[in-house]
């Protein structure tokens, strides 16, 4: 996934895939993602330096690039729109794995355990260079599906597990209507169908 912006005067292409993770991780020893919902501007220059230099942009270290590089205001806002909207589409998951995306412990996958994962998948870090993370997260799930699957689990695809949840709803309304269903549990089936369908 790539883009060209202009900042101080100069042209950047900045490019964002799996790599970029570890690629941050280790220039500045620290997690991108959580970086990035800081909201602060020094990690989305930060950010933006990472996918430059994935994007071939000659740079010099990050310290000396960033000392002499002019950042006005507007290139500032042209920093963030561009980070934001560059890793929003490179992090795009399909929906059937849109509700999976964390860690074993429920939390947001940190940049070790989604490296360890995708290498435990088959994938290289060559490959990683080449595939955006949602096309990685979506492999990985898939991947993680199709192992369950062999060793006899009951694996329900997501996609089914809503086609099923809406089939059932005229059911589920019936019951409701009837005092079987409590409220809460007919808002709390309601909402989880929306939540998916506001996903697409």
């Amino acid at each position: 996934m790539k883009r060209t912006v202009e900042i101080g005067g100069r042209r950047y292409t900045l490019c964002a895939s799996v790599y970029t993770i570890v690629l941050y991780r280790g220039l500045f020893g620290r997690e991108l993602l959580d970086d990035l919902l800081s909201g602060e501007d020094g990690a989305y220059i930060r950010v933006f330096y990472v996918l430059a230099c994935e994007g071939g942009s000659e740079l010099a270290g990050f310290d000396e690039w960033a000392d002499n590089t002019k950042i006005t205001a507007e290139d500032m806002a042209n920093i963030i729109l561009s980070v934001s909207q560059l890793w929003t589409a490179a992090a795009r998951v399909s929906r059937r794995n849109r509700a999976q995306n964390s860690g074993s412990d429920g939390t947001p996958l940190r940049c070790d355990e989604l490296c360890v994962m995708l290498l435990s998948v088959g994938l290289k870090l060559d490959d990683m260079h080449s595939m955006t993370l949602g096309m990685a997260l979506d492999i990985l799930h898939e991947r993680i599906r199709s192992i369950r699957r062999a060793n006899g689990e009951q694996v329900t695809d997501p996609e089914e597990q809503y086609r099923i949840a809406v089939g059932n709803l005229p059911d589920v309304r019936a019951a409701y209507e009837a005092g079987t269903v409590s409220r809460e549990d007919y808002e709390r089936y309601i909402e989880a169908i929306r939540r998916w369908e506001d996903n697409e």
